[in-house]
């Protein structure tokens, strides 16, 4: 409940009320040893990090949450953490380390059978990752492999 609370202060405009009732949150999720809701609240801290600007920040929020995904052996929340991860990296403009991040979301997302949609949202950053690289080629391939997977999902 306090991690919901957090995420409509969010939607309200009020990021630091929704960081404390986030905080709040992960600390009682670590308590009760739920790591699965704790690894959300994780990855819904660094979101806010991210809109701040502040992607050193939301990084070692979305690292925390990506060892709770391991530990877990969930495959869904690891894509989306190391997802995450690629983002931030290309809006601190390394490059590099973005695309190993995304390509890393990419195996995993791939194994995930019964959500693509994650796989779609990907391939389609990786489409935009190689167009602004001036690689027109690789993100026409990308975009082209997202393309099918969106319009199965509707």
């Amino acid at each position: 409940t306090l991690n919901r609370i957090g995420v409509i202060f969010y939607e309200l405009g009020e990021s630091q009320k929704a960081l404390d009732y986030m905080t709040k949150s992960y600390e009682v999720f670590l308590a009760i040893e739920n790591f699965r809701e704790a690894a959300v609240t994780l990855h819904n801290i660094s979101v806010i990090y991210n809109r701040f600007g502040e992607y050193g920040k939301s990084l070692e929020y979305l690292n925390e949450s990506l060892k709770l995904w391991i530990k877990l052996d969930n495959k869904f929340g690891e894509a989306n953490a190391l997802h995450g991860i690629a983002s931030n990296y290309l809006d601190l403009g390394e490059k590099t380390k973005a695309l190993i991040f995304f390509e890393k979301a990419l195996v995993i997302a791939r194994t995930l059978k019964d959500d693509p949609v994650v796989e779609a949202e990907i391939l389609n950053n990786l489409g935009t990752f190689f167009f602004e690289a001036g690689e027109n080629q690789k993100a026409i391939n990308h975009y082209s492999l997202a393309l099918p997977i969106f319009r199965r999902l509707n």
